[in-house]
């Protein structure tokens, strides 16, 4: 009996290690006219989310494995022979779906040769666009430069004046 550690949480079909019956939801609805109450069963599946331990048949020697039916997925851990056996029997049909895309972005070479064309000529127009010599930007002349510094000067002056005033005054 192959026995499987789950690695992450999964949706199971499983029998219930209490009642041993499959796992189901029971809908109900009263009929107003009636009375009468209709019930319908379901089979769902349960999500084992924590560290668990299952097995497709009931084995006396592992009471606590919960038994699931249906084929193991690629997250399961194979715990014995029997396990690896059938995992490598289903390796073949599952299929990553990153692994699966196409390398070169599902372009064939018309498509590729086509958006090799229109990237030139984009480049040209983005070319076409930008100035042929760059633009020196235009300094401040010496003499303005000058001018300003005297002001700063002047206004360091008069913040300073009434400061002194106030001191000598206290």
């Amino acid at each position: 009996m192959p026995r499987f550690r789950l690695r992450c949480g999964h949706y199971l079909n499983i029998i219930d290690n209490y009642s041993n019956e499959q796992v189901e939801w029971i809908y109900e609805e009263t009929d107003r006219t009636t009375g009468r109450t209709n019930r319908k069963k379901y089979h769902v599946p349960m999500l084992l989310d924590a560290e668990t331990i299952v097995t497709t048949k009931r084995n006396t020697a592992f009471p606590n494995d919960t038994v699931f039916f249906g084929d193991p997925t690629p997250d399961m851990e194979p715990l014995d022979e029997e396990a690896e056996a059938l995992i490598e029997s289903l390796k073949s049909k599952w299929i990553h779906p990153i692994d699966t895309l196409p390398v070169n972005g599902g372009m064939n070479e018309q498509e590729k040769a086509f958006m090799a064309t229109m990237m030139e000529s984009f480049a040209k127009q983005v070319g076409a666009a930008l100035p042929a010599q760059p633009v020196a930007a235009t300094g401040v002349s010496l003499e303005e430069f000058n001018a300003v510094k005297a002001q700063l000067e002047e206004m360091k002056e008069l913040l300073q004046a009434p400061t002194a005033a106030a001191g000598r005054r206290l």
